[in-house]
């Protein structure tokens, strides 16, 4: 074929074209190379250039080291510092930004991130994953369905502990709809023309990212104070690259404006009492396309002898409703029992796959609306438990044990000398998915402008002087980012 020819030859728009290089590079934080409690944020900067970035195999490379444990005052008691389940744990916040504009916002990270992980995955799935390293214990200590297991960070107990332990971490950016496992689509870091800002908000609470016990003789023994050292942090990405003559083939095959679905995940927060039936006005809900709402409470009070983060107290519910401006929604019918006694009613409606039990967060439609509790099996029983201690259980004739407390205390899951916590977990997950068209998607509610209220049933003898459990609803909105080639702009449509 003559040169003359191959120009004229015919070429379908939908050719494949052929990329030149993928190339793993890391980039390293713009504002640093050591974060503490103490930091604002880690800050990665990406300028474009000629190259997609192919968004699920992106990782956080981080070392994490606690550091600065005081001794505890008023006891001489010796104790061990344990990790959170995740490194996960240090983050608050997620915000992915194009120029000026917020394409990506995931408030309360870290406590989103241990609920959907305990949905998606067990402990042996978390080990077993030859790409993630985390702050995970051994298979070998498994909480009882629960895979927020820490590790201890210390070689001996003392008092303060002693042979601080580093550990290197690295994890997918599992709650990012653009940069995680869940991304549907390689980022187009080609069309951009302003440079990409991806932000890791670390958390001033220390409570949430490590606690401490000393074992039998002192379960209830905290640190003074402690903080937490995050270095040698870098972001991995996988660019893909394609030669100049193709990129502009692709450029030309494109509309001015491209739009692709996607999904984020929106934390709305409140208090929730302890009396038999409690209503809650959920703020932060008016989206176009809510698909589903998991309900998370926990203590609101911090202390390094508790199980801060990992531990979803549910309170003795045994009931839950969700309505959208007075009226029922989620299959229009309440989930759980109508009898307080009778709490293992309160999970006849979930039905999940095995094979889908370890799955990005977008595919959570694919779960019934369900009430989940911790299961006890120290005595052999396979007894339904509402109390915060995971080897518990009613006694003979009763169903449950009736929760008196709602203070996670370490003392209350009575850890083995130094073990990490098996902490109790709770969740209530609601449906709001609906679909007329068999042929198409399901899609959620149109909740923009109306009212949503939780409504809880629920037997137990906290008193009320206790302060209010905080309350977290996690909706799961439907979005689209629209790309707009000639200004190189992305921008997210809630």
């Amino acid at each position: 074929m003559t040169d003359i020819e191959r120009t004229v030859e015919y070429q379908p728009r939908n050719a494949h074209i052929e990329s030149i290089q993928a190339t793993k590079i890391k980039h390293t934080p713009l504002n640093g190379s050591s974060f503490d409690k103490n930091s604002d944020f880690i800050e990665f900067r990406i300028q474009p250039d000629n190259s997609w970035v192919d968004s699920p195999k992106t990782k956080l490379h981080v070392t994490f080291t606690p550091k600065d444990i005081t001794a505890t005052t008023g006891t001489a008691a010796d104790f061990g510092i344990y990790s959170s389940p995740s490194v996960n744990s240090c983050f608050s916040r997620l915000e992915c930004r194009i120029g000026g504009n917020l394409i990506e916002n995931v408030l309360d990270y870290n406590r989103i991130f241990t609920q959907y992980n305990k949905i998606y995955s067990s402990s042996i799935q978390n080990q077993t994953n030859g790409s993630i390293e985390d702050l995970y214990s051994p298979s070998s200590i498994i909480g009882t369905e629960s895979s927020a297991v820490g590790v201890k960070l210390n070689s001996t107990d003392a008092n303060p502990p002693t042979g601080l332990v580093s550990r290197t971490c690295s994890i997918p950016l599992s709650l990012s709809n653009l940069f995680g496992p869940s991304a549907r689509k390689a980022f187009p870091l080609a069309l951009c023309k302003q440079v990409l800002t991806i932000r890791l908000y670390i958390t001033s609470s220390v409570e949430e990212v490590i606690y401490s016990h000393g074992g039998s003789a002192a379960y209830d023994t905290a640190y003074g104070s402690a903080n937490f050292s995050l270095s040698n942090v870098s972001l991995e990405m996988t660019h893909i690259r394609y030669p100049q003559m193709s990129l502009d083939r692709i450029r030309e095959g494109m509309p001015r404006e491209i739009v692709w679905d996607g999904v984020q995940t929106i934390s709305s927060t409140s208090n929730i009492g302890y009396s038999s039936q409690e209503r809650v006005i959920l703020p932060n809900t008016s989206y176009s396309d809510v698909r589903n709402v998991v309900i998370n409470q926990w203590y609101p009070t911090y202390a390094g002898n508790q199980v801060t983060l990992g531990c979803s107290a549910l309170n003795g519910l045994y009931q839950a409703q969700l309505f959208l401006d007075g009226h029922p929604v989620s299959r229009n019918r309440p989930v759980g029992s109508v009898f307080s006694n009778l709490p293992t009613n309160s999970q006849s409606e979930i039905a999940s796959s095995v094979i889908s039990l370890n799955r990005p967060f977008r595919l959570y439609d694919d779960v019934n609306t369900q009430i989940t509790i911790s299961r006890s099996s120290a005595t052999g029983a396979t007894t339904q438990n509402f109390n915060l201690n995971n080897g518990g259980g009613g006694a003979a004739a009763e169903p449950f044990s009736i929760p008196a407390v709602s203070k996670p205390l370490v003392s209350v899951f009575a850890p083995a000398n130094e073990k990490p916590v098996s902490p109790y977990f709770g969740l209530v997950g609601f449906d709001l998915t609906n679909n007329g068209d068999p042929s198409r998607d399901n899609v959620g509610h149109d909740c923009r402008g109306r009212q949503m209220v939780y409504q809880a049933r629920q037997t137990n003898t906290i008193p009320n002087t206790e302060p209010n459990c905080v309350i977290q609803a996690i909706l799961c909105v439907g979005v689209k980012y629209m790309l707009d080639r000639d200004a190189g702009i992305i921008r997210t449509i809630y």
